[in-house]
């Protein structure tokens, strides 16, 4: 109930609407549940070999401190976003200088996302559609779900976290008597470094719960959404890590190869006669998670751009926003081949503005606190 009663007093509040901490939970989970089980295992396979699945497990860690980071972040700064509560931590200037690196890394992120989602139609299942036409017609969905607000967008993980798991045990259980355990031995041949850098690249997945302090603001039993945020987290990395080794046990070496890994098991699946159109379930799956995910982030651009603005609505940012990150997605990438090569060297630049970011902005809160108290 304090922290209902924070957000609404908070300045230029510009979203009228609530969610729970459960929605919250549930929002952050669907959203990086997809593109980890779909994208990951490749890259990280192919720096953590069979080790992939202690990757997983180590790759969290940090994930969790950033979750208890964000949340003291938002107990000294109530009713805030990072946009605003920025401008208190690093003054004026500097505060509006980091606010916007962080807008246009998240554009940047969101793009990628775009481009990811219409290569994988694209290559699965509309070969003659203009990569355009299909992050148009995404963005546009999303755009829809965005002007909503956020009441809007924390229902839609509500309904569709139940399906999503429901079509991966469609994937998953007719695998089962083809999954070789070998393929996950010898641990650690190569020792604890493969892994370590396999945890690394899953920081790009695992610390986008940095960004839960734009929607911390409007949750509304705001008590327990550290507790929900924990929760969810941990229930995505055993998600995930289930996803991984599922991928590994039956591709193999060949996990590496793939920038779908996971939509060749639908692929085996029917080649081996259990099932037929699979594929139609992995592009329901892969529809559903990326539409939450992309309303996610598409929501802090909209949001935290109005609050940079200092403007009244954000409502009005939501199209020409819409059209600058379809713009991003066709920049953002020259093919989908180089997506791979490129997770690697981009892991740092994920780490500074998602971990980095938040941490130094409560080094120097708290620094600036108890020099305040001294005083």
């Amino acid at each position: 109930m304090v922290e209902a009663m924070n957000s609404s007093t908070a300045p230029n509040r510009l979203e009228k609407g609530v969610i729970s901490s459960s929605q919250l939970g549930l929002l952050f989970f669907l959203s990086i549940l997809t593109t980890g089980i779909l994208t990951a295992p490749s890259p990280i396979y192919s720096v953590a070999y069979r080790d992939i699945w202690i990757s997983s497990l180590i790759g969290s860690l940090p994930a969790y401190g950033i979750i208890l980071i964000v949340h003291a972040l938002h107990r000294k700064y109530p009713g805030m976003t990072f946009i605003e509560y920025s401008t208190k931590v690093y003054g004026k200037v500097i505060g509006k200088i980091i606010g916007l690196l962080f807008l246009l890394f998240t554009l940047h992120t969101t793009g990628v996302v775009v481009r990811q989602f219409s290569e994988f139609m694209a290559v699965g299942f509309f070969p003659r559609t203009p990569l355009i036409v299909l992050a148009a017609v995404i963005i546009f969905t999303s755009a829809c779900a965005v002007r909503g607000g956020v009441e809007i967008i924390g229902r839609f993980p509500q309904l569709f976290t139940p399906i999503v798991l429901v079509l991966l045990m469609f994937i998953i259980v007719p695998l089962i008597p083809d999954f070789n355990v070998k393929e996950l031995l010898p641990v650690m041949e190569n020792g604890p470094l493969p892994p370590i850098k396999g945890a690394l690249i899953l920081q790009q997945w695992f610390l986008l719960y940095s960004v839960t302090s734009f929607y911390l603001p409007y949750v509304a039993d705001g008590k327990r959404s550290l507790r929900w945020s924990l929760y969810s987290l941990t229930a995505l990395v055993i998600v995930m890590l289930i996803g991984h080794v599922c991928t590994v046990m039956v591709l193999g070496e060949v996990t590496a190869q793939y920038n779908f890994s996971f939509m060749n098991l639908s692929r085996y699946i029917q080649i081996a006669g259990f099932f037929e159109h699979l594929q139609s379930i992995v592009m329901a799956i892969w529809v559903f998670s990326l539409f939450v995910r992309l309303s996610t982030t598409y929501y802090i651009l909209a949001l935290g751009t109005a609050q940079w603005l200092n403007l009244s609505d954000y409502r009005m940012l939501v199209m020409p926003i819409g059209i600058l990150i379809v713009v991003f997605s066709l920049w953002s990438l020259p093919s989908i081949a180089s997506y791979s090569s490129a997770i690697a060297p981009n892991t740092f630049y994920y780490i500074i503005m998602l971990g980095g970011v938040p941490l130094l902005t409560w080094l120097v809160s708290s620094i600036r606190h108890g020099i305040g108290t001294k005083n």
